[in-house]
């Protein structure tokens, strides 16, 4: 039995989600650890010994709810922040007119790959989009086609080495190493998207505690990644001025009752606020709590509908989007986004395919079952290759599992 474990360090959680690979290879989770987060701002480590202090708890837990013998080793991590970028790059190499071999994929990615991403930076993925051979186009499977030059679409995923050195710390701090780091917006889609909505185009939306991350997949390959400074931190503190209330009382009233669509509340409920500083507290209409949440998830969609016109892609998702992360718990978020995109939304959940437990089929969680199942497809990918099936797996499954300054992740094979 195979047992693997996630990683999401958040800025308000850390979750540790714990699985096992069946006989048929898919996983089963057998348990989750969590614990609250101090040591993080808008996704990046402020403090490391707050950051290892949680992420302990969290395994701690994970160790004990899955009733393991043995301790956590390795964990697939994620990351995530501001310091994002993608881009577009590709890649050409001769082959002769004779067949595309395994090799000559893994050529032509390391050409498209081979770029000056600047001084501090590191390459964390580097995801085909589609090949070409000769005159052929939007080749999906290049391996075995004739030709005379082979071309791949890649988009590069890269990050801050700071960022991404400061949680590999954190994580050795406490005896385990990094599998994988993974850009969480990657991880969020493999745990609620399917491949339909991937092929007609679509845009998940991971609204988190610190930012929201935003993913486009068109033609079944990620097109684009971005990120957005504003989440549910920003709601709370808006709450907290608004009511003049600590921001643990805001946030408290915020997952309690608070509403994105002001319509939908009644106008006479009322929300009991704590006083701060002694003072008696009181009593205000939900409606105008709903106002203030309303605004701010406003101001989000606008600027999520900004950044997807301004890359041209505003018009391509056929699919919608879907809204995932904790804070697309939110009561009529869904609602407001559909009237203010005017296309299909959804709330994107983990699902029961994956032994997802009851009380984890919630946003909150999509980004650590996707990394657990990003770590699932690399083992998957590695036992195909010690069985000799394909010469690519060989290339693939040590991409995947490199701790290393470049993790490549191979779309469709």
């Amino acid at each position: 039995m195979t047992v693997i474990t996630s990683l999401d360090i958040g800025t308000h959680k850390i979750v540790a989600i714990m699985g096992r690979m069946r006989a048929d290879a898919e996983v089963e989770i057998i348990g989750v650890g969590h614990h609250d987060s101090t040591g993080l701002k808008r996704g990046e480590v402020v403090d490391i010994d707050a950051t290892v202090k949680a992420i302990r708890s969290a395994i701690r837990g994970v160790e004990y709810a899955s009733g393991i013998d043995s301790a956590v080793s390795s964990v697939t991590v994620g990351i995530a922040g501001s310091h994002i970028r993608c881009m577009h790059a590709d890649g050409k190499v001769k082959i002769a007119g004779k067949e595309v071999s395994a090799q000559d994929v893994a050529s032509a990615i390391d050409t498209a790959s081979a770029i000056d991403i600047g001084l501090g930076e590191r390459m964390l993925h580097v995801l085909p989009r589609s090949f070409t051979v000769d005159r052929a186009t939007g080749v999906t499977q290049p391996v075995g086609m004739y030709g005379k030059q082979l071309g791949v679409g890649v988009l590069l995923v890269n990050g801050a080495d700071a960022a991404a050195s400061n949680i590999e710390k954190c994580v050795r701090s406490c005896n385990m190493q990094v599998d994988s780091l993974v850009l969480e917006q990657i991880a969020s889609s493999r745990a609620v998207l399917d491949d339909d909505e991937k092929a007609l185009g679509v845009c998940v939306v991971d609204i988190g505690g610190g930012t929201t991350d935003i993913a486009v997949y068109l033609d079944g390959a990620l097109e684009y990644v971005g990120v957005i400074p504003i989440a549910g931190d920003q709601m709370t503190r808006d709450i907290a001025h608004a009511l003049q209330a600590p921001l643990r009382v805001a946030e408290d009233i915020k997952e309690r009752y608070g509403c994105a669509y002001a319509s939908d509340v009644g106008g006479h409920e009322r929300v009991y606020v704590e006083g701060v500083g002694g003072r008696i507290g009181g009593e205000i209409l939900r409606q105008s709590l709903a106002d203030v949440v309303q605004a701010r998830y406003t101001e989000l969609f606008v600027l999520i509908r900004e950044q997807l016109a301004g890359e041209g892609l505003l018009g391509s998702l056929s699919a919608g989007l879907v809204l995932t992360g904790g804070s697309a718990s939110m009561e009529g978020c869904v609602k407001l986004a559909e009237e203010h995109f005017q296309m299909a939304v959804r709330r994107g959940i983990p699902t029961q395919k994956y032994g997802v437990r009851a009380m984890m089929q919630d946003p909150r969680y999509s980004t650590g079952v996707g990394l657990l199942l990003h770590r699932a497809d690399a083992i998957r990918a590695a036992r195909a290759q010690a069985r000799g099936h394909s010469k690519f797996f060989t290339r693939v499954a040590r991409l995947f599992g490199q701790n290393a300054r470049k993790t490549a992740l191979v779309s469709g094979y």
